[in-house]
């Protein structure tokens, strides 16, 4: 998860300074690397790697961005540095964030797990703070992770990578021995390595032991039952993943839970209705059972193991547990909780939770559009039923989402010239709710958008458009539709005849004229009407 630190002026600022800064930062009075690379324990153990190097650094204040491009492939702490520098163990184990190895474009691997021997040796603890990934998101070269023993619950900036274990490539004399391993974590969704699925067991890697503590909840004692669901579980598949309850008997489920010995703390102090079987819906009752009232603390705990792809000696193992107390005054709240999902059943926002006494009314909350892993969401069905109060019992309901598509943008063009000749018409059009429409939603351009354009006649689509039907992607479409221009009719000809009888005609008119022009005073006054009366002077 994101590690936050006081000091830090913005990922903006960040960002923005200069690639080949190094010293310190006139405007913060702190050195620039302290801006980029806020981790101090980080600054160490890359000084210290590095310090031998073919162009080694003196000090943290003169590693530069341009400097971690062209030098850094690995960050490793060592385990013999570990067990031998004090200082060193402890940068490892306080590490919290990876922020400024983004820079690190060459980078192949990480490998930053606190080393048992050198726990004992210094009496300090062996888990590891590492929890912010973050960094690694955009590094496109990357390939394993070796951190065990951290406290790393977000692995989604690994997403989109395939991750290798056991695997050794030699780069610009280099050799680099690739490990992948992240067992003994907090991680409860696997999906992101989905991409990074052992090919065999020569590869395989080590994925188990995750531990999980949720939020601490309170319930009234004489509650007779508390559901928990596996929902929050989910495998490299993306799949939810069935759990087991996790009982106070010495007898355990599953004998090897107790060989690793992690969650022994831990075990339940409930019943569970279904303790001897997998299930995705956990009912837990009599709550007071094993409940420790001197500390007044109990536990509700199950566990999962999921073999993975093409393994058969390791698997994505862990316990989820979820801490209560027992409180007289807690007068029968429960929880009505919103999932955001995609269309594919994966969670792409943190559950919205809210609690309230019996008959209290409810205001479900707005299904706005969401951002997630550069890809925006909207909003298409709700998947339950929306309460108005709170009851007896927890109630859920999913809000849907489908990722939003790039539209397909249809052109009309001259065959000949291949100038526009009409407005470009969008699907979805522009002016429709649904602009710009959800990924893998059907789309079809070829009829309504065939339009008539006046003074041509539509020919056919071009050559190389992209299919008049189909389904939206997250890239667009274009389609061209060529059309013909109308020749414009020659008009009729008139013929002799027709000319010679319009000269005749018009002769005729000004002969007429000629001949008024010249007739005699008295004869044009003779030629007026009757009733006008002449008068002389």
């Amino acid at each position: 998860m994101k590690a936050t630190y006081p000091e830090w002026v913005s990922s903006d600022y960040a960002a923005s300074i200069p690639a080949d800064a190094k010293g310190t930062d006139s405007k913060t009075g702190n050195p620039y690397i302290d801006e980029w690379m806020p981790d101090k324990n980080l600054q160490q153990l890359i000084l210290k790697q590095y310090k031998n190097s073919t162009n080694p650094v003196s000090s943290p204040d003169q590693i530069t961005k341009d400097w971690l491009k062209n030098n850094v492939l690995s960050m490793n702490a060592s385990f013999i540095t570990q067990r031998t520098d004090k200082s060193y163990y402890e940068n490892t184990v306080n590490m919290q964030s990876l922020e400024g190895l983004q820079y690190a474009t060459e980078l192949r691997m990480i490998y930053t797990t606190p080393d048992f021997n050198a726990s004992e040796n210094w009496g300090i603890t062996s888990i590891g703070k590492l929890s912010d990934l973050e960094a690694l998101r955009s590094l496109t070269k990357f390939k394993a992770i070796d951190a065990e023993m951290d406290s790393i619950y977000d692995i989604s900036p690994l997403s989109d990578k395939s991750l290798v274990n056991n695997i050794t490539e030699v780069i610009n004399g280099v050799q680099l021995i690739y490990s992948t391993q992240l067992q003994q974590n907090h991680i409860i969704d696997a999906s992101p390595l989905k991409l990074s699925i052992p090919t065999s067991e020569s590869n395989t890697y080590q994925f188990g032991n995750q531990i999980y503590i949720a939020p601490e909840i309170t319930i009234n004692p004489n509650t007779t039952s508390n559901y928990m669901q596996s929902k929050y579980i989910k495998g490299v598949d993306g799949a939810n993943v069935p759990v087991k309850y996790y009982p106070v008997a010495s007898t355990d489920p599953d004998s090897w839970m107790n060989n690793r010995g992690l969650g022994i703390d831990y075990k339940s102090t409930a019943d569970e209705d279904s303790a001897t079987t997998t299930t995705t819906k956990v009912a837990w009752t009599n709550l007071k059972k094993n409940y420790d009232s001197t500390n007044n603390l109990g536990y509700m705990t199950v566990i999962w193991n999921k073999t993975l792809p093409n393994q058969t000696s390791y698997s994505y193992q862990g316990w989820y547990i979820q801490p209560y107390r027992l409180d007289d005054n807690y007068h029968d709240k429960t929880t009505i909780t919103v999932h955001y999902q995609d269309k594919n059943g994966n969670q792409i926002k943190p559950d919205d939770e809210q609690s309230g006494a019996l008959h209290d009314s409810y205001s479900a909350p707005s299904h706005d559009n969401i951002k997630f892993n550069n890809h925006e969401y909207r909003w298409i069905k709700t998947e339950g039923t929306i309460p108005s109060q709170f009851t007896d019992s927890n109630q859920e309901f999913t809000y849907v989402y489908g990722q939003l598509a790039k539209p397909v943008t249809v052109h009309y063009v001259d065959a000949a010239t291949q100038q526009t000749i009409a407005p470009d018409k969008t699907f979805p059009l522009k002016t429709d709710k649904n602009y710009p429409g959800i990924v893998d939603d059907p789309y079809d351009v070829s009829k309504d958008y065939k339009i008539n354009i006046n003074g041509y006649t539509y020919k056919d689509v071009k050559a190389g458009s992209d299919p008049v039907t189909g389904t939206l992607g997250e890239t667009g479409k274009t389609v061209t539709y060529e059309y013909t221009k109308n020749s414009n009719p020659t008009p009729p000809n008139p013929g002799p005849g027709l000319n010679q009888n319009r000269r005749r005609n018009q002769h005729r008119l000004q002969r007429r004229r000629h001949q008024r022009q010249r007739l005699p005073c008295s004869l044009q006054l003779q030629a007026l009407p009757r009733r006008v009366k002449l008068f002389t002077l």
